[in-house]
């Protein structure tokens, strides 16, 4: 299937060259082969069949009726046999075998017009003597052209007026017959069609393509430039598009609106980003003062206004997170690509993420001693972190949450995989874990105040590394699979 705006045009094109030419082939086989007439412009022909009659027609001007048959017959050749018939009488054959009837017929459909040749050439200067010679082949159309019996024989004739050595006009058919639809190449030169058919091609090859090259090149460009902006879904990060100034035409008036429209778009992106960093820094120096004031009472609160106290607490810690899971997504978001990318041995960097986690979350490491990853330390750390606080926090008094390793020879890749004891999602929201800000209504009614950004998190640190992540039901379980590139061809 056609998928590029350059193909559809092209092959629409070629379409419609091969149409016209099927028409035009069909209106002349139409004509040349149509059961109601044998009556066709002799312009359809080739010149050398008029040749040949204008020629046979003037050799026997002025010559005895009987020498016209010797004078017919010498032009006949294997595959052709001309033939001379009297329109006055039917029967009155001067050179050939029989003549169809139906083609006689025909003939006799054509008006008889005279016209004017050349006169005896033996009197042309005689005693100043003005001589009428209203006689020879008739310079215009039709001619007859017949395709008949069994085997097929084609049949092209012409009628005229040839004058006898007594000066006497006759009224004539001169007619070929030929077991080849062509001729031998007196009726048709398709060497000279294919030839003129194959040059017209060409041209409109060499006319179209760079026109269409020209039209469908800035569409591709901006198509492959929208294309990565969906799938980065940062058009700062993409590279400029290339604009072509000079062009007016609505194609560089839609690559300058694109142009400027991601121009903006990434104005305003980073501008929510500095917003959001900026509330969010203010928030947290914010939340630290009120946590700080809020221990300060508990210590000098009692019984129910103590509870009371914690409880705000409680909500101050969850306003906290929500505030440093914004800061963390915007960071992950940051760069496609961080400058800082190096090998990255694992068991170091998890052994001092376990640390950070409660005693009592059941964390089980099952990886080797040497396990070396392509990336940035920082979003690798990122990254795991989330999955492992993710883990803990919906399924952590389930059971333990097992981390495992596997090296994928087909792509050189580390698989690293956090899984849990838990209930897992309904199938239906895993495709949506991963957006920011996604919550399922089962985590929603059993851990209010999560934020929804955790996997998101996970995402774009995994992306910076060349990386990616894989959730899924592990039944029972759920478990978070992220795939690190082992060395820089990953990236």
């Amino acid at each position: 299937m056609l998928k590029s705006l350059y193909s559809k045009i092209l092959a629409w094109l070629l379409l419609n060259m091969l149409l016209i030419a099927l028409a035009g082939g069909g209106f002349v086989f139409y004509v040349l082969f149509s059961s109601s007439h044998g009556l066709v412009p002799a312009s359809l022909f080739s010149s050398n069949v008029e040749n040949v009659f204008r020629v046979l027609s003037t050799e026997l001007q002025y010559r005895p009726t009987r020498q016209w048959s010797s004078i017919v017959r010498a032009y006949d050749k294997p595959g052709l046999q001309f033939h001379l018939v009297s329109l006055d009488d039917p029967w009155l054959y001067f050179a050939g075998d029989f003549v169809p009837l139906s083609i006689l017929e025909t003939a006799q459909q054509i008006p008889r017009t005279p016209f004017t040749l050349c006169p005896d050439p033996s009197k042309v200067f005689k005693d100043n003597e003005t001589y009428q010679t209203e006689t020879g082949l008739a310079p215009t159309p039709p001619a007859i052209f017949a395709r008949l019996g069994s085997p097929t024989s084609y049949w092209y004739g012409r009628t005229l007026f040839v004058p006898d050595a007594s000066h006497e006009a006759h009224y004539l058919l001169l007619a070929v017959e030929s077991d080849d639809f062509t001729g031998q190449g007196l009726f048709f030169n398709f060497q000279l069609i294919l030839t003129v058919a194959a040059g017209i091609f060409g041209l409109s090859c060499i006319w179209w393509v760079p026109f269409l090259w020209h039209l469908a090149r800035p569409l591709l460009s901006m198509a492959n430039y929208a294309e990565r902006i969906a799938a980065e879904g940062n058009p700062g990060d993409a590279p400029a598009l290339p604009v072509d100034p000079s062009r007016q035409d609505e194609i560089g008036r839609l690559s300058r609106a694109l142009s400027t429209m991601t121009r903006r778009l990434n104005q305003q992106m980073a501008g929510q980003r500095q917003f959001i960093r900026h509330i969010a820094h203010e928030l947290n120096t914010s939340l630290g003062h009120c946590d700080l004031g809020l221990a300060v009472l508990e210590k000098k609160s009692e019984g129910e206004y103590r509870e009371r106290v914690r409880r705000i607490m409680r909500e101050l810690d969850n306003l906290t997170q929500l505030t440093d899971d914004v800061l963390e997504f915007l960071r992950a978001q940051s760069s496609p690509q961080p400058a800082s990318c190096e090998e990255v041995l694992l068991p170091p960097l998890l052994a001092d993420l376990r640390r950070s986690f409660p005693a009592e979350a059941d964390i089980r490491m099952s990886i080797p001693d040497d396990l070396v990853v392509w990336g940035d330390k920082s979003c690798i750390r990122r990254a795991v972190s989330n999955a492992l606080r993710n883990a803990v926090t919906y399924a952590g008094s389930r059971g333990p949450i097992r981390v495992e390793t596997e090296f994928r020879p087909a792509d050189g890749a580390v698989l690293l995989r956090v899984v849990d004891s838990g209930d897992g999602v309904p199938e239906a929201e895993l495709p949506s874990l991963v957006e920011p800000f996604f919550r399922g209504a089962e985590a929603q009614l059993k851990h209010p105040g999560g934020s929804g950004l955790g996997l998101a998190i996970i995402k774009n640190s995994l992306e910076q590394c060349g990386g990616s992540v894989v959730c899924a039901n592990e039944h029972p379980g759920f478990s978070v699979s992220m795939i690190f590139p082992c060395n820089q061809r990953g990236t």
